[in-house]
């Protein structure tokens, strides 16, 4: 990949899911996963492919954050999962599920549009709690040697201008991508509904 494809994570993810046609995983390199309910990793795996092979476009771990079992339903033979949350950071994906997915425009926050993407044209997604992860990229490292503020707040802009039923500009006093720039993005999830 050529320079402005490796600092554009959106072009990135395209890239990869034009050449491979078939579900496989997403794993980014900076994560702590911790196991929930099954003895080994790749029983992880596992029931993430059996996820996509139901028909959902993605599906994947649970952040640590929003690591509550509260409305998780058997969904697959999976008593810890549930439909069309956030999925980010390890996850199995149907690329033919995203052909018409505008990650070209979104440097940042181009997991966001693949799963308002999966929700709203495709197949869905399924999160899973047997497992959750959390960060741990250290600020100055990965993605964060290039994503600076200005790329930032123009993807922040892009995604709501591509997206503005559901995405909205916040005021916040954490960090955004490592940075502290006084707002964030706002995802009103429950208002994310498929197109008939």
């Amino acid at each position: 990949m050529d320079d402005k494809t490796r600092h554009h994570t959106g072009l990135i993810r395209k890239e990869i899911m034009r050449r491979i046609r078939e579900p496989f995983f997403f794993v980014d390199d900076d994560i702590r996963i911790s196991l929930k309910a099954v003895p080994g990793y790749p029983d992880i795996f596992n029931i993430l492919e059996k996820h996509i092979q139901s028909g959902a476009s993605m599906a994947g771990l649970a952040p640590q954050l929003f690591s509550s079992f509260a409305n998780t339903t058997n969904i697959n033979g999976d008593l810890f999962a549930i439909r069309n949350k956030f999925v980010a950071t390890v996850y199995a994906i149907n690329p033919q599920d995203f052909d018409t997915c505008p990650l070209e425009d979104l440097p940042v926050y181009e997991d966001i549009a693949l799963v308002i993407h999966a929700i709203k044209n495709g197949g869905g997604t399924i999160v899973t709690y047997v497992a959750t992860h959390n960060n741990v990229s250290p600020p100055s490292g990965g993605c964060n040697s290039w994503r600076d503020a200005r790329i930032t707040l123009d993807s922040l802009q892009k995604i709501c201008q591509l997206y503005p039923d559901v995405c909205s500009v916040k005021e916040t006093n954490n960090t955004t991508h490592s940075q502290n720039l006084g707002v964030g993005l706002r995802v009103a999830w429950t208002k994310i509904k498929k197109v008939q």
